[in-house]
């Protein structure tokens, strides 16, 4: 499976950060997201000089049931949220957090579930819960997650209240996010998918 994937470089870099323990969006899903992310609420871009670089990436075709946070579709894993705490520090993927989770406007039955804080709009970036198995299969596979209009995180920003409720207007199809697990990159003379375990 081909992917066409969208990157803005973090931490005031003013080179491409890459893919490796990132995520990433299609270019509908990037559009989306820096429509809404101002310099207030985005101190992690620099919107003077951070790239946006677009990469064709290779994914493995696999088949993954009981995701959650991929709509259905069985070709990914559970999309993780991925930080990387400046320059100098590895990046790294875990559970998807809650402001995430909201502009994928996931339903308040599962914000209940992995986000037992979900309904304090203060905890906007609140560490949720994921299930073991699911991590592990996250930290193998490239993970998605459907964002959908409108974008939940232009108003999650202001601590609107029903929308860390899970509660959206009609959502309309629109973009995805992904992240990408450094884990099982494949280098340049790798196999997709052959014995060794890379996969994308």
């Amino acid at each position: 499976t081909m992917l066409e994937l969208v990157r803005v470089a973090e931490n005031g870099s003013m080179l491409p950060d890459f893919l490796a323990n990132h995520a990433s969006a299609d270019a509908e899903g990037e559009a989306g997201f820096m429509a809404i992310c101002q310099p207030d609420s985005c101190k992690f871009y620099n919107f003077s000089y951070s790239p946006f670089v677009r990469y064709c990436v290779e994914i493995e075709n696999v088949h993954i049931a009981n995701t959650n946070t991929t709509n259905g579709s069985y070709a990914f894993s559970d999309y993780n949220s991925c930080i990387q705490a400046g320059l100098d520090n590895p990046a790294t993927c875990d559970c998807d957090n809650l402001i995430d989770r909201v502009f994928g406007h996931e339903s308040g039955d599962l914000l209940s579930r992995f986000c037992p804080a979900y309904k304090d709009p203060k905890q906007r970036f609140y560490a949720c819960k994921c299930d073991p198995e699911s991590l592990n299969i996250s930290a193998t596979y490239t993970g998605m997650m459907p964002v959908p209009l409108p974008i939940a995180g232009s108003l999650f920003f202001q601590d609107i209240p029903p929308y860390s409720m899970g509660k959206y207007p009609p959502s309309t199809p629109f973009g995805h996010w992904y992240h990408t697990p450094a884990a099982t990159a494949c280098r340049y003379n790798q196999r997709i998918g052959g014995d060794d375990g890379c996969n994308w």
